[in-house]
């Protein structure tokens, strides 16, 4: 799972630094999104479902990456 602290940090440094007059709030947002698969990846882990865990992987990894097309 990416960490999304780091994300947060490092994107909102250099995206500060280039764009002056954007809203934090939209910077933050832009470091969440590519996460959002993963967490509901760890939360449907912890709540056991009786998904298959092979497919959950394989549906993170395919949506992570949809949200940069």
């Amino acid at each position: 799972m990416p960490n999304t602290l780091a994300h947060i940090g490092a994107q909102g440094l250099a995206s500060r630094a280039f764009m002056t007059k954007a809203h934090l709030k939209w910077i933050y947002l832009g470091c969440i999104i590519p996460d959002i698969p993963w967490i509901i990846n760890r939360i449907v882990r912890f709540a056991d479902l009786g998904v298959n865990l092979y497919d959950l992987r394989l549906y993170s990894i395919v949506q992570s990456s949809l949200f940069f097309a």
